[in-house]
């Protein structure tokens, strides 16, 4: 008994030892130049892009593991550093088929990887390539039919991502969204297509918004990347909606269906730089986009958004309102409806309306706001109940019309300017209107009939100003997809 005992006992210890001299052969194996250069080389088809390692060691219990993993920018922007880099990189691998010369990857875990995508010239955000191979026109070399050729077969099941940074630039290298402590999870991969998912707790677009707790499905084919189901926290509220971009192709073109739901405003213009207090409330609505990369002319779409329990406070252009017409409200507006329409189109935001309404005033506005220098072109209605019609001065409130149904006065005019200083031509409607009747009292007091004061040549400084066109807005444009693949 005690010597079959004793033959467990050393067959078991020759296992063990003929595994780690296994281990060890590998290892030494592994840790070879060439080895790396082939696992490069093999990783780097499969991912279709340049790959470099350093550190390469292997365990069966621990996988494959590397000191640092990169990806090299290629083309323009190459002196801009990495695309990908890490120091966390396992691969976990089927131990057998590496005597058969294949590595047969069942997942890779990336920690802390950081990516860097910028677009090219042509405003297209492009894989790193690999460098095509080059002809080798010098003679062949002799080789021994008898000796084997040296092959190695690499697959991978699943890829996985773990407190990545993904950072995404423009062709001007103006930061276009960011993700901190990205988590993705893709187990499916191909050679034509990758989809998983991705969770992330802090983004950022365009250093203006800053969405939290990011969720998503996501599929990668043909240059295309399709991320449905998002999900995400923005200022204190929800947003959700899908959003595609066909990053291969000029200028990434782009779909994007959003929808808001009791987004606080004033946290929202706060985290945006903005001052707080001058907007208060509950965003909500929806925005269909679509357009490419390149600037503002190239968005369409349009939109509805709506503001639950606004108030509004220190607005330059209701401040404007409220002091030609002596109307404090307007300094301090608790609405109980606001409301906007627009259009996205021709470099601009066509509005159709506006409509901003509190229980003694209700001011709505028809125009257009370009996206390039945030200059306006509106016509505004500022409609007055009684209540506060009797409150203005009767100088002033003599110049407004009745209402047609008797409740109240209105005053229609123009806004100009831009969005960060806009004005009104309503102070030159009021004054012009009371000065051509002052003027007309004055020259029946001197006697001069009707037709000769028609005659009479009025001064240049007292003629009306002109009329605004009404603002037309644009044609509906429809909403269109782009084709994948293109």
């Amino acid at each position: 008994m005690k010597k079959w005992v004793r033959i467990l006992a050393i067959t078991i210890g020759a296992v063990f030892a003929l595994g780690a001299l296994a281990v060890l052969g590998l290892n030494v194996y592994i840790r070879r130049p060439a080895t790396q250069s082939r696992i490069e080389e093999k990783a780097g088809q499969r991912l279709g892009m340049p790959l470099k390692i350093t550190g390469a060691s292997l365990t069966p219990w621990g996988g494959l593991r590397l000191e640092s993993a990169r990806v090299p920018q290629t083309g323009q922007g190459s002196d801009t550093g990495n695309f990908l880099e890490t120091s966390g990189f396992v691969a976990r691998f089927k131990l057998l088929p590496l005597f058969a010369g294949r590595l047969e990857v069942t997942s890779v875990n990336l920690s802390n990887p950081k990516v860097v995508w910028v677009q090219n010239a042509r405003g297209k955000w492009r894989l790193p390539q690999l460098a095509k191979a080059v002809p080798n026109t010098a003679a062949p070399e002799t080789r021994n039919e008898n000796s084997p050729r040296p092959k190695m077969q690499f697959t991978i099941d699943r890829f996985r991502v773990k407190g990545g940074t993904f950072d995404f630039f423009d062709k001007k290298h103006a930061r276009v969204a960011s993700f901190a402590g990205l988590e993705l999870d893709a187990p499916a991969i191909t050679a034509d297509s990758v989809s998983g998912t991705a969770r992330c707790p802090a983004t950022s677009v365009a250093d203006v918004v800053f969405p939290k707790n990011f969720r998503t499905a996501f599929v990668y084919r043909d240059s295309t990347l399709k991320l449905s189901g998002i999900e995400t926290d923005v200022a204190g509220g929800r947003v959700a909606g899908d959003f595609q971009i066909i990053i291969d192709k000029a200028d990434s073109p782009y779909v994007a269906d959003v929808r808001l739901e009791n987004v606080d405003v004033n946290r929202l213009i706060v985290e945006a730089g903005g001052e707080p207090g001058q907007v208060t409330g509950a965003l909500g609505g929806w925005l269909d986009l679509y357009g490419i990369t390149r600037g503002t002319d190239a968005i369409g779409g349009s939109g509805r958004i709506i503001l639950q329990n606004g108030h509004v406070r220190e607005n330059a252009i209701l401040q404007i309102i409220g002091q030609v017409l002596q109307i404090d409200e307007l300094a301090r507006l608790d609405l109980s409806a606001a409301q906007a329409d627009f259009l996205v189109a021709s470099g601009s935001v066509w509005i159709d309306p506006l409509v901003l309404q509190s229980p003694n005033l209700k001011l709505t506005v028809r125009g257009s706001i370009r996206l390039e220098d945030k200059k306006i072109a509106a016509d505004a209605r500022l409609e007055l109940n009684q209540k506060i019609t009797a409150k203005i001065p009767a100088i002033i409130g003599n110049q407004l019309k009745r209402a047609e149904n008797g409740d109240g006065s209105y005053i229609d005019f123009a806004i100009k300017g831009t969005v960060d200083k806009p004005k009104t031509d309503l102070a030159e409607r009021l004054i012009g209107d009371r000065i051509e009747k002052q003027v007309a009292g004055f020259l029946e007091s001197l006697g001069l009939k009707k037709k000769d004061r028609d005659e009479t040549k009025k001064p240049k400084k007292m003629e009306l100003p002109e009329p605004v066109p009404p603002v037309a807005p644009p044609p509906a444009v429809p909403v269109r997809e782009p084709e994948a693949g293109q």
